[in-house]
Parts: C-alpha cells; sequence; structure tokens
C-alpha cells in the first residue's frame, strides 16, 4: 500500500494512514501478517512483520454522527485554506524566491557598505 501520491510527505503518519486506508479497502483482514516498512531522513529506516489481530468495538450512532462531522469540517477547513493561499498568492502576498535573493542581496550590499 503506497499513498504519497494522494498526501504527499506526512512523515510519522503515513504508516497509520496507508494501514488505515488498507483496512477500509478490505485489503487488511484479521489474521492477515502485513510488513510496515519506514524511511526517514538521513537513510534512517525501520520495519515490523505483524498479525494483524482486531476486534473492534462498537461504536454508537452518535458517535459515528459526531465523527464525520468533524471530518467533513476539517476538508472544509482544509479548502478554505487552499483558497486563501491562491488568493494571497495571486495577489502579492506571500513573497516569491526572488524577491528574498533580492532583499538578501540588498542587506549583504548595505553592510558590506558599513564595513568600509
Amino acid at each position: 500500500m503506497v499513498n504519497i501520491e494522494k498526501y504527499g510527505n506526512t512523515s510519522t503518519a503515513s504508516i497509520p494512514i496507508a494501514v488505515a486506508e488498507a483496512v477500509e479497502e478490505g485489503k487488511i483482514k484479521p489474521n492477515d501478517r502485513i510488513v510496515l516498512v519506514g524511511f526517514g531522513g538521513g537513510l534512517t529506516w525501520g520495519a515490523v512483520l505483524m498479525e494483524w489481530q482486531v476486534t473492534p468495538s462498537p461504536v454508537s450512532y452518535g458517535r459515528e454522527v459526531v465523527r464525520e462531522t468533524w471530518y467533513i469540517l476539517a476538508r472544509i477547513r482544509s479548502l478554505l485554506r487552499r483558497i486563501f493561499r491562491f488568493v494571497e498568492a495571486v495577489l502579492g502576498g506571500s513573497p516569491t524566491q526572488e524577491a528574498i535573493d533580492d532583499e538578501r542581496k540588498r542587506r549583504q550590499k548595505r553592510r558590506e557598505e558599513a564595513e568600509e
């Protein structure tokens, strides 16, 4: 199960997200043996072989509704943030790399002039 194309690099959360998706899709069932592998910065890695033994606890209808509501609100918040970032970029609210480099050069030039 690989999901980086869907979520990007979610760092430590990548494995639990992938496991949750696999369980939802029916790719992992009780008594299945699964291998979880993670790679990190600095060429670090870790792996585990485990047997999936889960007995789901019953969830009340009310808790399920509340959970789904939070998921929907989180999706809306994420969408609004993306729209806000897009509008900010279009209106020039966030500096480009070129503007950052220009400012860095101006500061360096002022330092050099002050040293003379």
